[in-house]
């Protein structure tokens, strides 16, 4: 049960209930849940980060609401800080991937409950998995290594709020504009709610006042480690030392300046307890009530769509594998992640033609901008020498100096929001190899050309969807030469102001184009596959109100209605969706 601490009297509901589960689940044999719901007016399939925040604002609200989740509860997720989550959702990125060829590397090797995706990284083999590149720095690559792009989400309630590393920053408004500006999203509101949201929900102290804050350092605890020396290059190179909690995007505006701002970032977590999405909308007393039910260990595996084009409920399989049929008296709301979502779209007959003929899938509703537009963040390492040896406070061992920065690219929307993220995530210790490896990733936040798409592997619901990731195709060559300005960038405007950190890799006189090719690695930021736009675009998917265009009684609330991925970590506007979501549907049904 990880380190349950009784002074923390949040903790014990949840507990108590996953020990009433367990209990009926092996000593009874069987799991009947305390509100059995057979009439909801809702059926929320997915509980991830939207999911649970759509899902606990509507039964707030009075509606009877159940969520279908295929991963199981464990609040014991909840105590992992950032170097805990390692088995969860890094193994092979960052300690496995060392011992084992990547064509080793399955799905069982990850601790569940975590999903990998296949992939094709476009038949060019020059995607590969960033530690690939480290051991060549280090010596030759094993024989019988393969280079590959790791994606791969939660499969549990909360979804990627339980695994990820907690980093939360606000959307800025450029980003918030590509819902559009009409009466269903207005970006004031948004940034109201964003301010609800940490507050209410994620528990700012009472009376903080936000003044262009995001989530500050009483909610958040004290930045890992010691004071980052790369912060202070930073500034030493021009940059604005940013306030630890504010948004730097907003400082960017307010300032006028050319640069956001460098900082350590920031975690929703609180006393080193992460606040998950089911944390925070999701609470005892939200679950107490007789009109919601959370169903764990739930997959659903069709939509049920009449001859009226009207979605009246969900086919799913229980926890013991019994094939079930549920009916919504008002909407089925797909909240599944920008991957499972098209995914269970086309399983269920609505999207592409050409891809659902392919495996004799009953068209049911031609949708072309189903699985489409998928858009991600890419991370493009630097990897820097240094004698520091120190490891950072709560996180792992071999990782220290967590900071985040900003900065404007010559690509970047004049008077827009910043559109490259730099962000330190380990420091790692390779003694066998006598050196130490600082790691530094960049990545294009906003405005990035590569778009792929998400593929069926069959018409079954057990097998996993193909991903199809696009980089740097036709205008997605651009993304290349923004990496490589801020490669330059980072040398000039931090290495050059620092004796302690050294560079690696790539190192002068490296291809940079080579480098930014081979090195890429997901960001997991998927986004787009279910776009938000007018039923005159090809590519759009559900409509203002997050209704599935052709399709009645049927709305998608997660991180794929972005018609492109925010200039942030994508678990605010994951999370801002939902409860955005939840306010759309509750004007309809008040």
């Amino acid at each position: 049960w990880g380190s349950c601490n009784l002074a923390k009297p949040q903790l014990l509901a949840p507990r108590a209930a996953m020990l009433q589960l367990l209990a009926h689940t092996f000593l009874l044999g069987f799991y009947t849940p305390p509100n059995a719901i057979t009439d909801p007016d809702y059926i929320i399939a997915g509980g991830g980060g939207a999911g649970c925040a759509v899902a606990g604002m509507l039964a707030k609200a009075g509606k009877k609401v159940v969520v279908l989740e295929e991963g199981p509860e464990d609040d014991t997720a909840h105590d992992s800080v950032l170097g805990e989550i390692v088995p969860y959702n890094l193994a092979p990125q960052q300690n496995t991937f060392f011992q084992f060829a990547a064509s080793d590397i399955t799905r069982n090797m990850f601790s569940e409950p975590v999903w990998e995706y296949d992939r094709d990284i476009n038949g060019s083999g020059f995607i590969s998995e960033k530690h690939n590149v480290m051991l060549n720095l280090l010596g030759q690559l094993p024989e019988g290594w393969q280079r590959k792009s790791f994606e791969h989400t939660a499969k549990i309630v909360g979804g990627n709020t339980m695994h990820n590393y907690q980093i939360w920053i606000r959307p800025g408004r450029e980003s918030l504009a590509m819902f559009g500006e009409g009466e269903d999203w207005n970006i004031d509101e948004l940034e109201a709610e964003l301010e609800t949201v940490e507050e209410e929900y994620l528990k700012l102290p009472p009376g903080f006042t936000f003044n262009n804050t995001f989530v500050n350092q009483a909610l958040l605890g004290k930045p890992y480690g010691p004071e980052s020396k790369i912060l202070a290059a930073a500034i030493k190179g021009g940059a604005q030392a940013v306030e630890y909690g504010r948004n730097m995007a907003a400082v960017a505006h307010e300032n006028n300046i050319g640069v956001a701002g460098f900082t350590e970032f920031t975690r929703n977590s609180i006393y080193t307890e992460r606040i998950s999405s089911a944390r925070a909308f999701l609470t005892p007393e939200i679950r107490a009530l007789p009109n919601i039910e959370v169903r764990a260990l739930s997959k659903v595996t069709k939509l049920i769509v009449d001859e009226n084009k009207k979605c009246t409920g969900v086919e799913y399989t229980s926890y013991d594998g019994t094939p079930r049929k549920l009916y919504a008296g008002k909407d089925v709301i797909l909240s599944m992640g920008s991957i499972d979502s098209p995914h269970m779209m086309m399983l269920s007959g609505i999207g592409p033609r050409d891809e659902l003929e392919k495996f004799d899938i009953p068209v049911v509703h031609e949708l072309p901008g189903v699985g489409k537009n998928l858009d991600n963040h890419l991370l493009i390492p630097m990897f820097l020498g240094s004698d520091i040896s120190e490891t950072g406070g709560q996180c792992a061992a071999g990782c220290a100096g967590l900071n985040l920065g900003y900065k404007y690219s010559s690509y970047a929307t004049p008077g827009g929001d910043p559109d490259m993220q730099y962000i330190s995530i380990a420091y790692t210790d390779q003694p066998e190899y006598g050196r130490t490896v600082y790691e530094y990733y960049l990545s294009r936040q906003l405005g990035g050309k590569s778009r792929g798409e998400i593929r069926l592997k069959s018409a079954d619901p057990n097998d996993f969807p193909e991903l199809y990731m696009g980089y740097y195709e036709g205008e997605g060559a651009e993304d290349i030469e923004v990496i490589k300005e801020n490669i330059e960038r980072f040398r000039t405007d931090v290495l050059a102001h620092t004796d302690e950190f050294y560079e690696i890799g790539p190192g002068e006189g490296t291809d940079l184009d080579y480098w930014v090719k081979r090195t890429a690695g997901s960001y997991w930021h998927w986004s787009g596959t279910c776009k938000m736009g007018p039923a005159s675009d090809s590519l759009a998917v559900v409509d203002s109100k997050l209704r599935v265009h052709g399709i009645s009684n049927l709305r998608i609330v997660d991180a794929s209605i972005q018609p492109y991925v925010a200039n942030v970590n994508t678990q605010s506007p994951a999370i801002l969706i939902g409860y955005h979501a939840a306010t759309i549907i509750l004007k309809d049904d008040p």
